[in-house]
């Protein structure tokens, strides 16, 4: 039996705004009866206004009092309010959650022996079951924390509801969502947590993450999309560290056109005034591999492939083709090239 007067282990974060009353009961449902009791469940009302959200809340804070309502005064946005659910954390971790989707029941148990066992991981997220308009188990994101700070040169490396983080690592270096992003506060989030701290992915689905037209609207799916470039070359060049590959990153990102001759003279520089700087090549590879599986998608939503100077990165090192080739990320983005 849970003791109510225990220091709760996790602090589940969800806020809520204007999502179908049904898809919230749901969300709760599942965090209600997950096999991991002691946490306290922090459930922000972005919309006070709005009657359903004031009664379904009472309701369940009636029926389980590690229920905690915050009732912000008007409309402040997911971003200051996860800000605000971060501050008023109380648990050793703070799992995310979205008031749409659905936390399997051994979510929260899964995580906290994970985190547990791996003091020097800040955050992990998981595999996630795509439902409702589109079906299917999204598990490309990679699980070892090297891998996971690569993977930031193409996007998120972590599905932000399913993601756990360590509170004290989060207290210690300050680190909290950019409140000037509307969109890809997370992706900039995770950017933050991995330069003082290691993040990863457990290999196993543990949400059900939705997937429906009336989530995001398609202007909104336009700036989202804006945003994450322009966080993504601020993530590339951080990580690449080096001012001539930056002036590669400074025209992909601008234009999304990659310009093979530039590459190729910033490559025979490199390998002229470096022969023997095998970290600096690596990092040239990586640019070129993030180049490789994040072709924008096209007006009518279909990829566009440039097969020209793909074919040319491909066939450039035999052992790197391979390495690109049979890599999740190209196989389920780049079917073609198969």
């Amino acid at each position: 039996m849970y003791r109510h007067d225990l220091k709760p282990k996790i602090s589940v974060l969800m806020s809520i705004y204007n999502e179908p009353i049904e898809w919230v009961s749901e969300a709760i449902e599942s965090i209600l009866f997950q096999t991991f009791k002691n946490y306290e469940f922090l459930i922000i009302n972005d919309k006070p206004d709005r009657k359903e959200n004031i009664v379904l809340l009472a309701e369940y804070a009636k029926k389980d009092r590690r229920i905690k309502i915050i009732e912000n005064a008007h409309n402040i946005g997911l971003t200051k309010s996860l800000n605000k659910g971060l501050d008023l954390a109380q648990g050793q971790y703070i799992a995310r959650m979205d008031a749409d989707d659905i936390a399997l029941p051994n979510r929260l148990t899964e995580q906290v022996t994970y985190m547990d066992a791996h003091s020097d991981v800040a955050a992990c997220g998981s595999y996630v079951k795509l439902f409702g308009d589109n079906e299917k188990v999204i598990n490309e994101f990679r699980t070892k924390s090297n891998q996971t700070v690569n993977y930031l040169l193409v996007g998120s490396p972590i599905v932000h509801p399913s993601a756990i983080m360590r509170k004290s690592i989060l207290d210690k270096f300050n680190i909290r969502y950019n409140e000037d992003l509307r969109f890809a506060q997370d992706y900039n989030f995770w950017f933050m947590l991995s330069t003082v701290a290691k993040i990863a992915n457990i290999p196993k689905v543990l949400l059900k993450y939705r997937s429906s037209e009336k989530q995001i609207s398609r202007g909104r799916q336009e700036e989202q999309l804006a945003i994450a470039v322009r966080e993504r070359k601020k993530i590339i060049t951080y990580l690449i560290k080096s001012d001539e590959i930056n002036e590669v990153v400074e025209e992909f990102c601008s234009t999304r056109v990659f310009n093979i001759s530039k590459y190729r003279m910033i490559r025979k520089q490199l390998l002229k005034s470096s022969p023997d700087n095998k970290q600096l090549l690596e990092r040239l590879n990586l640019l070129q591999y993030s180049i490789l599986i994040s072709r924008p998608l096209n007006f009518q939503g279909k990829l566009k492939l440039l097969f020209q100077p793909e074919l040319w990165m491909a066939g450039f090192n035999l052992k790197y083709r391979l390495r690109i080739i049979y890599n999740n990320l190209v196989r389920n983005k780049y079917p073609s090239l198969l």
